[in-house]
């Protein structure tokens, strides 16, 4: 049975509607996970048969990499990642739906079982939807156009085939690692396109990393807003209040801090060996928790990969204490200082 003070967290952090029913959406959130790794088991086995792996192999396969998906894990038992089934859909497409599945969290998809109509759902799981889609989208058509051409990666499968590529190479950055591409040999725009991908991440109380996309999506809300000159942060008809704003904002810059900190850190250690391009994609990686590399972390000393280790421990527990350090109730003061004007621009 879970405190008080364990039901207020898993609130905070989760998303459970009410306190009183952050228990029975703990367990929704088991069963929700199990669902989704056992389908993908069943349906990844009968990929890996059709590929030609033995059905033994097939079993174990398929269990292995339904949880690395799901959990975002990005671990692969291939012996080379998903490159070998680059041209293969069947196997592709379980694995991406698993990630997002993972990305999105529990809670707003069994919102969607809860609320009648979508004008019902909260602001938090519209945008969640939204912004993850148009992620999606976004990602997939730009990795269409920059690497369409390039021989070794969408230019490795049938024409027929790299939309489906393109889009699993899209879905990946979501904090999952999986990748069916040599990364090394994309060009610099598109790991620049994952670069910001990874720094998004996923849903807060899901499997992903990064800043979230409802903070991403926190911060685009408060930009129309500035620019349109108004008072009021809106989403889909919901005001966003100044604190959340504020405390994404705060989530973004320490996350971006943190990111050129760790780049520089392992440009030092490199000793100037590595393009710029290449250390940022190691070092966004590893703070969004994603797994993806360009090939260098080996190169690294050993000053470089405990540099790596501990932004991964960073990013996965710094923004979860970052959150629940700024929702903490604070007394409140009675003198509020006169306000002044500071120029910017």
């Amino acid at each position: 049975r879970l405190s008080v003070r364990g039901q207020f967290l898993l609130r905070q952090y989760y998303g459970a509607p009410t306190v009183g029913e952050a228990a029975h959406f703990a367990r929704n959130v088991i069963a929700y996970a199990a669902i989704f790794e056992v389908v993908g088991v069943v349906v990844l086995w009968f990929a890996f048969v059709e590929a030609d792996v033995s059905p033994g192999e097939s079993a174990w396969w398929a269990l292995f990499h339904s949880v690395s998906a799901f959990n975002n894990a990005g671990f692969a038992v291939t012996g080379a990642d998903m490159i070998p089934y680059a041209g293969d859909p069947f196997v592709l497409m379980p694995i991406a739906f698993l990630v997002i599945a993972g990305s999105v969290g529990a809670i707003p998809v069994l919102s969607l079982t809860h609320r009648r109509t979508l004008r019902a759902l909260s602001l938090d799981t519209k945008l969640i939807f939204v912004t993850t889609a148009g992620l999606l989208v976004v990602g997939c058509v730009y990795i269409l156009l920059a690497e369409w051409t390039n021989p070794e990666t969408l230019g490795r499968v049938s024409s027929g085939d790299r939309p489906v590529l393109a889009f699993f190479q899209s879905a990946m950055p979501r904090t999952a690692g999986f990748s069916a591409v040599d990364a090394g040999a994309m060009s610099d725009e598109t790991k620049f396109l994952q670069v910001g991908l990874m720094f998004i991440g996923g849903a807060a109380g899901s499997t992903a990393g990064g800043i979230k996309v409802g903070t991403f999506s926190i911060l685009l809300i408060a930009i129309v807003a500035t620019l349109r000159g108004s008072d009021d942060m809106v989403g889909f008809g919901r005001r966003v209040p100044a604190m959340v704003i504020r405390q994404a904002l705060t989530l973004g810059l320490l996350m971006v801090a943190a990111t050129f900190g760790l780049a520089t850190i392992l440009l030092i250690v490199g000793g100037g060996e590595f393009v710029f391009i290449d250390v940022l994609y190691e070092a966004q990686s590893a703070l969004s928790t994603v797994g993806l590399s360009g090939g260098i972390t080996a190169e690294f000393n050993e000053v470089g990969r405990l540099a790596i280790v501990a932004g991964m421990i960073l990013g996965r527990f710094g923004p979860l204490i970052l959150v629940l350090e700024m929702t903490k109730r604070r007394p409140k003061g009675h003198i509020r200082l006169p306000e002044d004007s500071i120029r910017i621009g």
